[in-house]
């Protein structure tokens, strides 16, 4: 994994070192420059495969295309056959069958890698740069054109080294971050500066900025087959996903949480490597706690594993440092404990393999099961509202995972909206509903919407895989991961199966109250209902409890601080504070949406 830098026009070396160096901790072994005016690329290396002959940039035989690559390809061995004939191979490196395969195919080539990958391409023949991203976005690639010149970077901090690129606060961007937790793309924070999305690919030729897309999910048509032989089939491109997936030339193990998908990762991946290593975290909070499954996972297995249990001290100490891992706004509290974890798991390995991707292949979400019984809960709800309301005052406010209180005060937003926007609700920090009351006049401005096709659930799958897990939860891995130099990989979002499953039917991932059905199906063979029977329990950490606790005092300088920049209503963050100390109402998400804010203006704007 590696991270990615370079600009046309104005500018010189010393910029694009600059730019490259804040990248430093996505590459700690290696660095590297191609600069040939008005051209400059950087590249910082973190080598996973050909150790010695990986070095980039990298240039083609003839010397016409030059490469910065971020990312694995892995079926780079079966690509390189193909190619061999054509190009004569001076490495051992997946990033030269990339420059051979544009050479041979063009951007064509780009159908044909399968991996996590995010380059930039100089090729001096066209006078053309080619910019382009995975499919489901695991790596991050942002761009930007203005003052004669155009940049590109792996994160937004490196835009900050050059002296001719402004960061505008974006309004309606803000906004939807206090809505989402997150930005979502194609825009950032920065009116100036865009994330290139997955799946697609960017060319700037003459002055000129084109993207296209070269992947979409396909849900129809519905694949005609019987549970049993979906099983086979599933079962057989997870394991051949992991094997691919295994293959580095520095140690590689396991983020292993207890949960199904992890646990199935993990159990793959031990039939392919009989020296396997399993990682987790946990905590002394009892509803937050996954250590003991993990453990009885890896027994199950038979990995050496290796746990730690944190504590608000350890989340102490990294809360000051989010904003300078995320470079945006970002309130997603589980980058916490997976920054944690991929610290503890980088202590002994290089590389690991995770559960990310599983949810939203296989129907994992809380939320898809609400979804299934909408049609029976809603009517009810409109009737009931006002006696939930009540109920809902009334319920002691405790601060566990996924509490009663707390999924009232989720299930109550769904109420008179589209599918998409009950889910962008569910899943949001603040409640759309509320922002009126939060938001100062001068920050009351429209969100930017976005649409998907299809029917109602193909609609709900493509928000989860285009928005919640691009511009959430593998922001959040990436992020957490290369801030401590380590590669993480997604078996699930292996292409192969994830085509397969978009195309199963709907009963084949949510039956009844079941969600990941037939994941479940499979996990049962190798696991006990301990582990295959558990209830999806996300990466989370105890705030609620340490914002009235460990975390009060930081907390409340921060809202302190957030209140005097005039983007907000200060009676209203007073109440968000004031209701959670008294046990009103469980505004964990909401508190921890504006702090981190603080945390991000602090460190960017201030």
């Amino acid at each position: 994994m590696c991270g990615i830098a370079g600009f046309i026009g104005s500018g010189d070396r010393s910029v694009i070192e600059r730019m490259t160096q804040s990248l430093a901790h996505r590459g700690p072994d290696d660095e590297g420059f191609f600069v040939v005016p008005p051209v400059y690329l950087g590249h910082r290396r973190l080598s996973i495969i050909d150790l010695s002959g990986g070095h980039q940039p990298m240039t083609s035989n003839d010397g016409s295309v030059t490469i910065v690559f971020n990312g694995e390809i892995y079926n780079f061995q079966a690509l390189r056959a193909q190619l061999e004939k054509a190009y004569s191979f001076r490495t051992k490196s997946d990033t030269e069958v990339i420059l051979a395969g544009y050479q041979k195919w063009g951007v064509d080539v780009l159908g044909k890698l399968e991996g996590m990958f995010a380059f930039a391409l100089w090729d001096e023949k066209k006078k053309q740069l080619l910019l382009a991203r995975d499919r489901f976005g695991e790596k991050p690639l942002y761009y930007t054109q203005q003052k004669n010149v155009f940049a590109f970077a792996s994160e937004l901090k490196a835009f900050s080294q050059h002296p001719r690129i402004q960061r505008e606060i974006k309004q309606e961007s803000l906004v939807d971050y206090l809505h989402f937790g997150n930005i979502p793309s194609p825009a950032t924070i920065f009116r100036n500066i865009q994330k290139l999305e997955p799946g697609t690919y960017l060319t700037y030729q003459n002055n000129r900025v084109e993207v296209k897309r070269y992947f979409d999910l396909q849900f129809q048509p519905k694949e005609k087959v019987s549970l049993t032989a979906a099983e086979e089939r599933v079962e057989a491109l997870g394991k051949e996903a992991v094997r691919k997936m295994l293959v580095a030339d520095v140690p590689v193990g396991v983020c292993l949480s207890g949960g199904i998908d992890s646990s199935m990762v993990a159990y793959w991946a031990k039939q392919a490597q009989q020296n396997l290593h399993t990682f987790s975290i946990g905590f002394s909070e009892k509803s937050f706690d996954e250590s003991s499954h993990a453990r009885a996972a890896a027994k199950i297995i038979g990995s050496q594993h290796h746990e730690k249990i944190i504590t608000p001290k350890d989340v102490l100490e990294i809360v000051p440092r989010i904003a300078e891992i995320t470079d945006e706004p970002f309130s997603d509290a589980s980058i916490l404990p997976t920054y944690l974890l991929t610290k503890f798991a980088r202590e002994h390995v290089k590389v690991a393999l995770g559960g990310d991707g599983g949810d939203e292949v296989f129907g994992g979400y809380p939320t898809m099961l609400v979804e299934n019984y909408w049609s029976f809960i809603n009517p009810s709800l409109f009737v009931a509202s006002p006696l939930l309301k009540l109920f809902q005052k009334l319920l002691p406010s405790s601060g566990g995972y996924l509490s009663l209180d707390f999924k009232l005060k989720k299930l109550m937003l769904g109420r008179g909206l589209s599918p998409i926007e009950r889910h962008q609700q569910w899943l949001g920090s603040q409640p759309s509903g509320n922002l009126g009351k939060l938001l100062s006049e001068k920050l009351k401005v429209k969100s930017e919407k976005k649409f998907y096709s299809g029917d109602r659930w193909e609609q709900i799958f493509q928000f989860y895989f285009k928005s919640y897990l691009a511009d959430q939860v593998l922001t959040k891995v990436d992020r957490a991961s290369m801030a401590n130099s380590l590669e993480m990989r997604a078996p699930f979002l292996d292409r192969a199966l994830v085509e397969y499953a978009a195309r199963l039917p709907l009963e084949y991932k949510l039956r009844g109250w079941t969600t990941k059905y037939i994941l479940r199906r499979i996990a049962q063979k190798y696991f006990p209902a301990s582990i295959t029977q558990r209830p999806k329990q996300g990466f989370a950490i105890p705030l609620g409890q340490w914002f009235r606790g460990e975390l009060k005092d930081f907390a409340g300088s921060a809202l302190t601080d957030l209140k005097r920049t005039g983007w907000f209503n200060p009676a209203a963050i007073d109440q968000i504070w004031n209701d959670h100390q008294k046990g009103k109402t469980d505004n964990r998400m909401e508190i921890w949406n504006l702090v981190a804010l603080e945390l991000w203006r602090k460190r960017w704007l201030s």
